[in-house]
């Protein structure tokens, strides 16, 4: 087959996915995934929904076992369709052993819930309103990290204490924000906000924002003068970096520690959906793009070289990595599961 980048691939559809004993997957699309451990094991989580115009609607939210695609449990409480996620181990001594936090976007006021892995018992979160889910973060306690657009476009960063039930602190992220992106694993936030003098050929800044204290660790002018659509964190042999895709499918590696550009890839298309890893002593991102939503391409975060891509049955909606590297797809109603760093069988559980 031929990717969105022009690069002709082949496939080996001997070792390719067994359909034969497909496990029962979600009932509903699946709109977002987020990924984690449970008591020693890989999970991951999915959520979704359907919305028929009609009167009728209702979420799904579903805790996969990622080592053998059982279902761990069926979280209920949403009534509406769920498109964002996130899911956290707290810090020790804190409590429960995951915590998964979820967004349903309804008319003007979103429903947020917390599921607690510990008890198997969820409640409602009454969050900020108009924003964004970012994450969740140890910043002496656990606070949901969203983000709100502000005309300007002028973002604010909203910590909300997950316990408490309240605003724990916020700021701004300044005026000319276009993307933000967490750090896993870190009470840190990545931004790019067009510089003050800009004009059309604007440089862009990239800052790294400590939670903790809401004041930037370092800025980093990047290179390229493109605007930049989409932002992701990684860590490239052992160095925290940053995933920059301009318009246009250029895409950066940038090392957070002075700003260099480290490595540099051109995907044909725009990047819709990106995630990275580290595991196994590989720097890897898997990314989809708007021009082929049914291809993922696997990149050498070292080099950008292309090192493989794979095909899907639907157009990609989410797609992240585990912590040991597997890679989770969501396709329509259909997971899957790739280990592209060992060449295990692929995995897909289906709907």
């Amino acid at each position: 087959m031929t990717s969105a980048c022009g690069e002709t691939l082949v496939w080996d559809l001997r070792g390719g996915p067994d359909l034969s004993e497909p496990v029962v997957g979600p009932t509903h699309p699946i709109a977002a995934t987020a990924t984690g451990r449970l008591d020693g094991d890989p999970v991951a989580i999915t959520v979704g929904g359907d919305d028929w115009d009609d009167g009728w609607h209702t979420g799904e939210v579903r805790l996969w076992n990622l080592r053998d695609g059982s279902t761990i449990a069926d979280i209920d409480g949403h009534g509406w369709p769920v498109q964002q996620v996130t899911l956290t181990r707290p810090p020790p001594g804190s409590g429960p052993s995951l915590l998964a936090l979820t967004v349903a976007h309804h008319h003007v006021y979103p429903q947020m819930r917390v599921w607690d892995a510990s008890t198997r018992t969820g409640h409602e979160l009454h969050g900020p309103v108009a924003a964004s889910l970012r994450g969740l973060a140890d910043v002496g306690r656990t606070v949901a990290v969203f983000v709100r657009e502000r005309p300007g476009p002028r973002h604010r960063v909203v910590l909300w204490d997950v316990a408490g039930d309240r605003e724990f602190a916020g700021f701004d992220l300044g005026a000319g924000t276009v993307a933000v992106a967490p750090v896993h694993d870190a009470p840190v936030l990545l931004a790019v906000r067009r510089a003050p003098q800009a004009e059309e050929a604007a440089r862009y800044v990239l800052t790294v924002w400590d939670l903790r204290t809401r004041k930037p660790r370092a800025e980093h002018a990047l290179a390229r003068h493109r605007r930049v659509l989409r932002l992701e964190a990684a860590v490239v042999d052992g160095v925290p970096s940053a995933v920059v895709v301009h318009g246009g499918g250029h895409v950066a590696v940038v090392d957070l520690h002075d700003g260099r550009c480290t490595a540099s890839f051109e995907a044909g298309d725009s990047v819709e959906f990106l995630s990275c890893t580290s595991s196994r002593g590989e720097s890897l991102a898997a990314a989809v793009t708007t021009g082929d939503r049914q291809t993922i391409e696997i990149r050498d975060l070292r080099s950008g070289t292309l090192r493989e891509a794979f095909p899907t049955p639907y157009p990609v909606t989410s797609l992240t990595f585990d912590p040991g590297g597997a890679l989770v797809v969501a396709a329509d109603r259909e997971i899957l599961v790739l280990d592209v760093i060992g060449r295990d069988p692929h995995r897909w559980v289906r709907g």
